[in-house]
């Protein structure tokens, strides 16, 4: 299993490299941004919104930004596939739990290295911003994150078992989520004439609870992805990929 870790790691090294690199970028430039605001040509932003608002955004941006790279996660199985590595992994003194296993954690730890780029960063944007550590900024990103992992975590066992195919279901049933979605958004809180102090606290709380689910989603998500990943190499042994 090690070995198996092992390869998805140097697999995804370049990626992770490119991953952390444009995450510091993008924290380098919502810096430039913020200082931009106080004493540049972005000062008038103050004027309409304020910067408490303004870094929540740019926390949205960031939790955007980090649920797509989980989702480029999947990497590893194209790479495998083109490979024709299953043949080989056959050969290895694994088993398919093993299998299984080596893959979860690559991505669990994919998905630490996010967290902690962001829990070093934040802290930085918000000390240039001259303003205490918002906890709902966390929450945001956390938020945006467990979208992509959660769908992540039911695509796996979908590529095990249809290969390409499973990641076409996904996209698919996603994107086709967003229109009832965006739709209920619109009729119930854009044209609702609600105040906006009240669609504020609206979004707020429903932030706060989604990204207050984020350790339940991991700690729950990943067993039953998992399980179901692994009864499918069970149950098809001869027809991965």
């Amino acid at each position: 299993m090690k070995g198996l870790l092992l390869k998805d790691f140097l697999l995804m090294k370049k990626q992770m490299l490119s991953m952390l690199l444009s995450l510091f970028m993008m924290y380098g430039l919502l810096i430039l941004v913020v200082l931009s605001i106080y004493y540049g040509n972005f000062k008038i932003a103050l004027n309409e919104f304020s910067m408490d608002s303004i870094l929540l955004f740019m926390c949205g941006f960031m939790g955007i930004l980090s649920g797509f790279f989980v989702g480029s996660f999947t990497l590893t199985y194209e790479e495998d596939t083109m490979a024709d590595f299953f043949k080989v992994s056959c050969m290895i003194p694994v088993d398919n739990r093993g299998r299984i296993l080596a893959k979860y954690l690559l991505f669990a730890g994919y998905i630490g290295i996010h967290l902690l780029t962001h829990l070093i960063m934040l802290p930085v944007l918000y000390a240039v911003a001259k303003l205490p550590l918002n906890t709902l900024s966390f929450l945001t990103i956390l938020t945006l994150m467990s979208i992509s992992i959660l769908l992540l975590l039911i695509e796996l066992p979908l590529l095990y078992r249809l290969g390409k195919k499973g990641r076409q279901i996904i996209n698919t049933g996603g994107i086709l989520l967003l229109f009832p979605v965006f739709f209920w958004f619109q009729d119930h809180i854009l044209e609702s004439n609600l105040p906006l102090s009240v669609v504020t606290e609206t979004l707020c709380h429903g932030i706060t609870i989604t990204g207050a689910l984020f350790p339940f989603i991991v700690i729950i998500g990943f067993p039953i992805s998992g399980y179901f990943s692994w009864r499918v190499m069970e149950n098809r042994r001869n027809v991965l990929w």
